[in-house]
């Protein structure tokens, strides 16, 4: 939600983003919070609410935004206005 509100809301012409991973392994073997699903139901779980589709999408929104990403996902999708850091 802050990166829709800082695209609609503050306009930034260059918008920095750390860490947008997805939980993106190994992140997700190194809980310490204690929960109900295994890591195998996470990554199920993660995989439905399909947050890189909606994230892309909304970067893919806001052309007039250089945004600037750094992470260790790997299938970052080649969008104009973004460029990948790793």
């Amino acid at each position: 939600l802050s990166l829709a509100y800082t695209l609609e809301m503050i306009k930034p012409k260059r918008l920095w983003v750390f860490g947008l991973d997805f939980y993106f392994a190994p992140y997700m073997k190194k809980q310490t919070q204690v929960t109900n699903l295994n890591i195998d139901q996470q990554a199920l779980k993660l995989e439905r609410l399909n947050l890189p589709y909606f994230v892309f999408n909304l970067f893919k929104s806001y052309p007039n935004t250089k945004i600037f990403v750094s992470t260790a996902y790997p299938k970052w999708p080649k969008i104009n206005n973004i460029q990948i850091i790793n």
